[in-house]
């Protein structure tokens, strides 16, 4: 009995009785729940609940009044702790199984950590005997909703142990962790008034080519983005600057590019979500240069269901993962893992990991090799590099009500995922919410995106220096966008709802090309950077359209040029000078006037004869 007492006090049951129902008949239960903790469980209706503050122990009155008296308890003795992971000194849930082991008292030989579900919470648990105790226990460390950490132990004389154990693990089956009564909507502590927009790339779709699409997002060591955009092959965009660099075709007219992911050959490897039997994983270089291709349509292993795969990773060894949903047989939902050439190295049933989840995305933690999952639903999955579930079920009621589309990983340990309801979330690998951004897309308004404005983005990406970029296309509007973000610091585009406000008839300095209307003034900065922006317009034959290009810069060293051409980048007309400048213009501004013959989009370059500087540029009907 000398272990005892200490033992009592490592379980921390220095308790409040709280009544409970009046006892029931020998085997009924009742359900006890604490909203002040955010647990609920069923248990044997003569049972007794003490709880002081974050822990609570639950036994017969009898139990546990032997317990706390230190003398053995006849029956089971049930306890919750909750706590942090900081409180534990951990920084995410890859030290669990260590530090369980480390809960165990000196002398005692705790079984190997096995990975467990209790309820609606995962983690692991061991199981040992008290040194000099008579006690036998079972501890489990969970990762609970809300990033905390739940300490769940059943203990019993050893003797009755074996006979006692079947009432722990029914007892574990029916806890539910939800979120304390003070922390209900953690998303309203969030700052969401901070962070802004480093630039914008848009687009809205051009007559007789195929259906822009954007999707997921890489990008190179030399500055080059690379977004996949469906029908039309792929995006490259400076990283730096959102300035267009082309857009590369796809290998075959029915190809659907709908992710990316650059492996550590420097080849693009597509998540192809073609309507063909084959080709499903499509790898070129990236000028987009056929390279290799995999993948059948099937439910063999290796094979595709229709219409996958749609999410794509690749770690720093060249493992490709891929997700595949929706077999005719089980597993239904899998992750594969292929080496670069496409052999299947592994298949992973996702439902034995989390069942139910759907639209599954999957990215790679490149320095600690790890994966994770994130679905609309079953919360976010962290697996190890082979796919060996860490844990899962990472803040679940939380992210279930924001609706999570994609994830990315970056610098650090850092996680951003999009998601329909809150949008952009960073949060640590143990569900830790840091920080919000983002500015529901008006579709009142409707036309084209306004910087930090999203829909429904389609993909994600964060830079080595934690900027954050998303991709999506409105299905309404037919407006493709991408944008770059951080999470913190100034917004270099004006920002709908913030100071200064923006309307739609007025965008900030660092816009970089994308649709506008007539009666759309819009600004932008011409440099060695991005020395030239097209923006897109919409005109019927017989309009009388007016374009204006000036520089409105302090130092007045910009000469502008204006270039007119059709959909099919056909120069229409051209200006460096105006001839007769309209007042408040220059010389050195430009002015062009024309009248189309046919209905279409028409797109406007604007660029320089020489200097650098702030431009204006308007578009209107006269």
């Amino acid at each position: 009995m000398g272990r005892l007492k200490p033992f009592i006090a490592l379980v921390l049951v220095i308790l409040i009785l709280h009544p409970l129902s009046p006892v029931a008949a020998q085997g009924a239960t009742t359900h006890f729940e604490n909203v002040e903790m955010g647990i609920s469980f069923d248990m044997p209706a003569d049972w007794t609940v003490r709880v002081e503050a974050d822990r609570l122990t639950a036994g017969t009155q009898a139990d546990l009044d032997l317990f706390t008296n230190n003398q053995l308890p006849q029956g089971l003795i049930f306890s919750i702790v909750v706590g942090s992971y900081n409180g534990l000194g951990l920084q995410n849930a890859a030290g669990l199984p260590d530090q369980l082991v480390r809960l165990a008292p000196s002398g005692a030989t705790p079984s190997a950590p096995e990975s467990v579900v209790y309820g609606n919470a995962t983690g692991y648990q061991t199981e040992f005997t008290i040194p000099d105790s008579a006690i036998a226990t079972r501890v489990a460390l969970l990762n609970i909703v809300g990033a905390r950490l739940a300490v769940v132990r059943g203990l019993a004389q050893e003797s009755v142990w074996p006979t006692i154990v079947a009432q722990f693990e029914a007892l574990v089956q029916t806890l539910n962790f939800s979120l304390p009564a003070g922390l209900t909507n953690p998303f309203d502590a969030l700052p969401d008034d901070d962070g802004g927009v480093l630039w914008q790339y848009q687009s809205g779709q051009l007559p007789g080519e195929a259906p822009l699409t954007l999707g997921g997002i890489t990008y190179d060591d030399f500055g080059v983005m690379y977004i996949a955009a469906g029908p039309r092959g792929f995006l490259a965009l400076n990283q730096e600057t959102g300035e267009f660099m082309n857009f590369l075709p796809p290998i075959y007219d029915n190809d659907n590019y709908v992710d990316v992911a650059i492996g550590p050959d420097a080849r693009l490897y597509f998540a192809n979500a073609t309507e063909r039997g084959n080709q499903r994983i499509m790898v070129t270089d990236r000028v987009g240069g056929f390279a290799n291709s995999w993948g059948v349509e099937g439910d063999a292993p290796g094979q595709f269901a229709p219409g996958m795969p749609r999410s794509i990773s690749v770690s720093k060894e060249g493992d490709v993962w891929v997700i595949s949903e929706g077999h005719a047989i089980a597993p239904t939902q899998r992750l594969y893992r292929f080496d670069s050439l496409g052999n299947l190295l592994q298949m992973i049933d996702l439902d034995t990991i989390v069942p139910g989840m759907k639209d599954l995305h999957v990215a790679n933690e490149v320095n600690e090799d790890r994966l994770f999952v994130v679905g609309k639903e079953g919360g976010l999955q962290m697996l190890n590099w082979d796919g060996t579930p860490l844990i899962t079920r990472i803040n679940e009621e939380i992210l279930n009500e924001a609706v999570p589309l994609d994830i990315a990983t970056g610098p650090s340990g850092m996680i951003v995922i999009a998601t329909q309801n809150q949008g952009f979330i960073q949060l640590t690998s143990i569900g830790e919410l840091l920080d919000r951004f983002g500015i529901p897309y008006d579709a009142t308004r409707g036309g084209a995106y306004q910087p930090g404005e999203y829909l429904m983005p389609a993909g994600l990406g964060i830079s080595r220096d934690s900027v954050v970029y998303f991709a999506e296309t409105n299905p309404t509007t037919g407006f493709a966008q991408m944008q770059a973000f951080s999470f913190s610091g100034e917004s270099v585009l004006a920002m709908p709802g913030r100071t200064p406000e923006i309307d739609d008839s007025q965008v900030s300095v660092g816009t970089s090309g994308g649709p506008i209307t007539y009666g759309t003034t819009v600004r932008g900065i011409l440099n060695n950077l991005s020395p030239e922006q097209d923006y897109t317009f919409e005109a019927l034959p017989g309009d009388v359209v007016l374009i204006t290009l000036r520089d409105v810069s302090e130092e007045q060293i910009l000469d502008t040029l204006l270039i007119l051409l059709d959909a099919n980048q056909n120069e229409i007309a051209t200006n460096d000078d105006a001839n007769t400048p309209p007042a408040g213009f220059k010389p050195t501004d430009s002015v062009l006037r024309f009248t189309p013959g046919v209905a279409g989009t028409y797109i406007i370059r604007v660029t320089r004869f020489g200097g650098n500087g702030e431009y204006e540029l308007s578009l209107t009907q006269e």
